[in-house]
């Protein structure tokens, strides 16, 4: 709740929002529940993941959103490949096989940083998701790509958010406190064309 006004009305169709935060932070929530509300207003969407296979990314997504099943039936396609055995030039045709078929409007990607492990140079990663965004932004597929922060803030990841950053339109930032409970907190670090809301805000 509250994530289209501090985006200043929601994100753009046609847009890439890059989502940086540490593990239990609220990326996958947020991914989720973006394509779960895609499917639901008439949006194909597909889900592509490096870590839970179909099934348990089901059970989560049953978790989060309620009816998962049903939400397959309508348009919402899992997309699962072992970041142990993942080959980026096949992957990516694979993705845009399954836009072309079934007419996806929404993608995530979850998460980036799998794709930059799995890739022997970091460069050519780099050249393939901005591509891959480019491509996006022509087809008016709107998108989100996750990135694992290995610290709290976002001082920790700066190199990599700083590479990606530059591809994306938006970026949102999940932070952890810790203290007698982890608190969580989401802000906008970036909108283009949005007069955006900068500050932290809790979420629940």
């Amino acid at each position: 709740p509250g994530r289209e006004e501090m985006m200043g009305g929601g994100v753009w169709r046609g847009s890439t929002t890059l989502v940086v935060g540490p593990t239990g932070s609220g990326k996958t929530t947020l991914g989720l529940q973006f394509v779960a509300a895609g499917v639901r207003a008439g949006e194909p969407a597909l889900y592509v993941n490096f870590q839970e296979n179909p099934t348990q990314l089901l059970r989560t997504l049953d978790g989060i959103v309620g009816d998962a099943e049903a939400l397959r039936r309508h348009g919402l396609q899992l997309k699962y490949a072992s970041a142990v055995e993942l080959q980026i030039d096949r992957l990516i045709v694979e993705i845009f096989e399954q836009i072309d078929r079934r007419g996806i409007t929404r993608v995530v990607i979850d998460a980036v940083g799998d794709l930059a492990m799995a890739a022997a140079d970091t460069q050519r990663i780099h050249d393939y998701l901005y591509a891959l965004v480019q491509r996006f932004a022509v087809r008016g597929i709107t998108a989100l790509l996750m990135l694992e922060a290995p610290s709290l803030t976002i001082g920790a990841p700066e190199g990599e958010f700083t590479r990606l950053s530059y591809m994306a339109d938006n970026s949102v930032l999940f932070e952890i406190e810790r203290g007698a409970r982890l608190a969580r907190r989401v802000s906008v670090f970036k909108a283009r064309a949005s007069a955006h809301d900068d500050g932290f805000h809790p979420v629940k």
